[in-house]
C-alpha cells in the first residue's frame, strides 16, 4: 500500500509516497473523472441503494484557502491548493440534508442542504447558510455527484471545494457501513483512547489531502498537508501543516475562541499520513501523530482504514 507521510521534526520534512505533483498550483491535476474515480475503487456504487441520497459517500476534491491582505488593495497574502478525498455521510435533517467537510485547511465543518426550489430533482443547495456561502451539487441517480462549495471564513479568508463523489453505503453510519466495507479507526487525545468501536456510531467524515502553501509577501511556498475527522455535533479534529507550521484544530469553544490539541505546543516529532491519488489497493487511509517533547502522556494520534471486504 502507498502512502504520502509528512515527518515534521525541528529541522527536516520527508515526503513518501506518489500521485499529484504537489508544486502544482493547478487545482484540478491528478483529478479523476467519475469514470476513472469507480474504476479506481475495489467495490462498485452501482450496489448502493439508487432511491435516496442518504448515505456513505467518497469525495475526491480539490479545495483552495486564500487568505487576503486586509487592506484597501485588497490582495491575496496566501493561497494554499491542496487535493485529497474524504469519505463523508449524507443525512437528513428537518429542512433538507446535511454533510460534513473534513479533509482540507479550506473548510473544517457541517453544511446544510435542500433541493433547489424549482429545479430539477437532482440539484441541491446550501444557499440557505448565508447570503456570501454557496454550495451546489448535482446529483446523479443517488450514486454520482459533482458540486462547488464557496465559504467565507474568518479574517479575510476564503475557502472553495470542487468536489467529485461516489456513493459507497446506504448507511447512516460507520459502525453500519463496517457491516459492508472494512473500516477501522482509532483516536488518541489528551491521554485518552478511542477505538472504532466507540467512534463508529459519532463519526461523520474522514479525510486527507496534500498540495502547496505559497505566502507571496515573503516569496515563500512550501508543501502542505492536512489529515482530520469530524463527529456529531459539529466537533472537528485534525492536524495541519503548511509553511512551515504545524495546527491541530479542535474547532472552538462555547466562547468562540479556538482550541488546539495540547500536544501541538512544544512538538517533539509529528507526522501526517494520507492517501495518493493513484492508490488503488484502499478507499481511504489517513492518519496523524503528534509527540509532545515535554508531555509524552498527552499523544495526539488517529488512524483510519477503509476498503472493501476481503473476499
Amino acid at each position: 500500500m502507498k502512502t504520502r507521510i509528512f515527518a515534521l521534526t525541528p529541522l527536516v520534512i520527508a515526503l513518501f509516497g506518489c500521485g499529484a505533483d504537489e508544486n502544482s498550483n493547478n487545482q484540478n491535476e491528478g483529478m479523476l473523472t467519475l469514470n476513472e474515480l469507480e474504476a479506481a475503487l475495489p467495490i462498485s456504487a452501482q450496489s448502493t441503494n439508487s432511491n435516496g441520497l442518504t448515505g456513505l459517500w467518497l469525495m475526491q476534491f480539490t479545495s483552495q484557502l486564500a487568505v487576503d491582505n486586509a487592506t484597501e488593495n485588497d490582495e491575496t497574502a496566501q493561497l494554499h491548493y491542496l487535493h485529497g478525498r474524504q469519505v463523508t455521510l449524507i443525512t437528513e435533517t428537518d429542512d433538507g440534508f446535511t454533510t460534513s467537510f473534513c479533509g482540507s485547511s479550506a473548510f473544517h465543518g457541517d453544511i446544510n442542504f435542500s433541493k433547489t426550489t424549482e429545479a430539477e430533482e437532482s440539484t441541491y443547495s446550501a444557499g440557505v447558510v448565508s447570503d456570501t456561502t454557496h454550495f451546489n451539487l448535482n446529483i446523479s441517480d443517488n450514486l454520482e455527484m459533482e458540486g462547488d462549495l464557496m465559504i467565507p471564513l474568518e479574517n479575510n479568508v476564503v475557502g472553495t471545494y470542487h468536489l467529485l463523489g461516489l456513493k459507497l453505503s446506504d448507511s447512516t453510519t460507520f459502525a453500519g457501513a463496517s457491516n459492508e466495507l472494512d473500516i477501522d479507526a482509532s483516536l488518541t487525545l489528551d491521554g485518552e483512547q478511542y477505538e472504532f468501536s466507540e467512534l463508529g456510531q459519532t463519526l461523520t467524515c474522514i479525510g486527507d489531502s496534500t498540495g502547496t502553501a505559497t505566502d507571496f509577501p515573503s516569496d515563500t511556498q512550501t508543501p502542505a498537508s492536512y489529515s482530520g475527522l469530524s463527529t456529531t455535533g459539529g466537533a472537528t479534529i485534525a492536524v495541519s501543516f503548511a509553511l512551515g507550521e504545524l495546527e491541530c484544530p479542535l474547532g472552538t469553544d462555547d466562547s468562540g475562541d479556538d482550541v488546539t490539541a495540547i500536544a501541538c505546543d512544544g512538538i517533539s516529532t509529528s507526522e501526517i499520513q494520507g492517501t495518493p491519488f493513484d492508490d488503488e489497493d484502499t478507499i481511504l487511509n489517513t492518519g496523524f501523530r503528534v509527540l509532545p517533547s515535554e508531555s509524552p502522556e498527552q499523544i495526539f494520534e488517529f488512524s483510519a482504514t477503509i476498503s472493501a471486504p476481503e473476499a
